[in-house]
Formats: structure tokens, C-alpha cells, sequence
């Protein structure tokens, strides 16, 4: 929700700034599309959060998240994901654009992401017989940062991992 509403602001103020032009129907339609895939990808997580609270009971955790909570959610983003496949009263949804085209461009924005990832993340390693290894960097101010680099396969013992 606050990622949503942070989102919604961020365009709000960009539009008023008159860094992108957006017409109420173009507002609308952008929040919406955001809104398809977030909603998703939010299932996705807490449904993540009960495989690791089945699977994984025992990792240390910085904090747990209340079940009935987590439960609530889930059942939000639920609705949230089947709502845009209900006709709406009159035939029109919150713009002048068809009122599935929305739901339509998320998901292809979705899936095209999906996509990217494996060609980068899986496809691209196996052709090129490398691996990503991560690198932790701590910055002066204590931040911790992330970093993937390439690493060539060695290959031991006639052992292909493919």
C-alpha cells in the first residue's frame, strides 16, 4: 500500500512539475497499469513469506509478521488481481480507454520483465559458461552494497553442471 501511494505521488508531482504531460485519463491509466503487476508481484511475496515460515521456521528473522496481518493482505491483493477481469457498471472503468487495456499492458510489461530476467539471469550464463557472484561492498556511511559480477565456470573432473 505505501508503495502504491509513494508511486502515485511521484507521478503526481512529476506531471506538476511538467516533466511528463499526463492528462487525468493518463494518469489514471498509468497508476492502473502500475497497479496490475505490483499487485502480483505483492501475492507472490507473502505467499513467499508462509513457504518460509513452513519451510524455514528456524532462520533468524529481524521481525515477524503478524499471520492474521500477512493473511489480510494476501486476500487484498487477491481481490485486487481479479477485480480488472469484472465488467464494470456502465462498461467504462476510471478512464475513457477501454477498461481492460490496463490489465492488458501490465501484464505484457510483466511478462516481458519475466523474460528479460531469463535471458540475462539464466540463458545468457549458460551460453556464455559463466556464472554472477555476489560481492558485498560497505560504504563509508555503513551501507551495505550488492554487487554481481561475472565469473568464468572452472570445470573439474569432466563435471558439466549442463
Amino acid at each position: 500500500m505505501t508503495v502504491t501511494f509513494t508511486q502515485s505521488r511521484i507521478n503526481q508531482e512529476l506531471a506538476k512539475e511538467g516533466l511528463i504531460p499526463l492528462p487525468r485519463d493518463a494518469y489514471n491509466f498509468i497508476l492502473d497499469v502500475e497497479g496490475y503487476p505490483a499487485a502480483i508481484i505483492n501475492l507472490m511475496v507473502v505467499i513467499g513469506l508462509f513457504v518460509l515460515r513452513r519451510q524455514a521456521p528456524d532462520v533468524p528473522r529481524p521481525f515477524r509478521i503478524w499471520l492474521p496481518l500477512a493473511l489480510f493482505f494476501m486476500a487484498g491483493q487477491a481481490f485486487l488481481i481479479v477485480a480488472p477481469f469484472l465488467y464494470p457498471l456502465g462498461g467504462k472503468g476510471d478512464t475513457s480507454l477501454p477498461y481492460w487495456l490496463s490489465l492488458v499492458i501490465g501484464m505484457v510489461v510483466l511478462v516481458a520483465g519475466v523474460i528479460y530476467w531469463f535471458i540475462w539471469w539464466v540463458l545468457l550464463p549458460r551460453i556464455g559458461k559463466f556464472e554472477y557472484v555476489e560481492r558485498k561492498t560497505k560504504l563509508n556511511d555503513g551501507t551495505v552494497m550488492v554487487q554481481f559480477h561475472k565469473e568464468q565456470i572452472r570445470y573439474t573432473h569432466g563435471v558439466h553442471g549442463f
